[in-house]
C-alpha cells in the first residue's frame, strides 16, 4: 500500500494532477464496480488485497510491463543519443542541415525537422529523438523568436516523423 501511494504521489509531483486523478478514479472503479449496472461496466468488484497485489507486486503492475518497456526500448535509444551527442555526431548532423537550410525563412524550425528526421532514421525512437536532438534544436529555435511551446511542438512532431522513417525505404526510394 505504501509503495502504491508513493508511486501516485511521485507521479503527481512529476507530471501534475491529471494522471493521479485518473489512477484514483480507476482504483475506486475497481473497488466499487459492483455498484454499477453491467451495461455501464459493472463487475463483481475486487478486494483490497487483490487491487494492491495486482497493481504493485505482479508483472502487470508498476514494476512489470512499464519498466520492461522503458528498459527494453526507451533507455537504449536515449543512451545511444547521448553517446552520439558526446562524440559530436548529432552536432555534425545539425550543423550540416543548418548550413543547407539556415538561411531560409523559418530556418531553425526546418533544421529541427530535417535533423530529427535524419536522427530518427538511425535510432527509431521518438522519445530518444526529442531528448537528444531537442536539447539542441529547441534552444536554437527559441533564440530566433519561436515561442518555447511552439518549438517543443515542432520538435515533438519532427521526432515522431523521424521515428516513422525507415532506412530501408529511404535507400530504396519508397518513402
Amino acid at each position: 500500500t505504501i509503495g502504491s501511494v508513493l508511486v501516485v504521489v511521485a507521479t503527481q509531483r512529476l507530471v501534475g494532477w491529471a494522471l493521479p486523478i485518473i489512477t484514483v478514479f480507476f482504483v475506486i472503479y475497481a473497488f466499487a464496480g459492483d455498484a454499477l449496472p453491467t451495461a455501464l461496466g459493472g463487475h463483481n468488484g475486487y478486494s483490497y488485497s487483490r487491487i494492491i497485489t495486482q497493481s504493485f507486486l505482479t508483472n502487470e503492475g508498476v514494476f512489470g510491463i512499464p519498466l520492461r518497456v522503458m528498459f527494453t526500448y526507451v533507455f537504449p535509444f536515449v543512451l545511444f543519443g547521448i553517446v552520439l551527442e558526446a562524440v559530436g555526431g548529432l552536432g555534425f548532423a545539425i550543423d550540416l542541415v543548418q548550413t543547407l537550410l539556415g538561411r531560409f525563412r523559418g530556418g531553425p524550425s526546418k533544421v529541427a525537422v530535417v535533423a530529427s528526421g535524419v536522427f530518427g532514421m538511425v535510432n527509431g525512437s521518438a522519445v530518444a529523438n526529442v531528448v537528444t536532438a531537442g536539447s539542441l534544436t529547441i534552444p536554437m529555435m527559441t533564440k530566433t523568436g519561436v515561442q518555447p511551446h511552439v518549438a517543443g511542438a515542432i520538435e515533438a512532431v519532427a521526432s515522431t516523423g523521424g521515428q516513422l522513417i525507415d532506412r530501408k525505404s529511404v535507400v530504396e526510394g519508397k518513402s
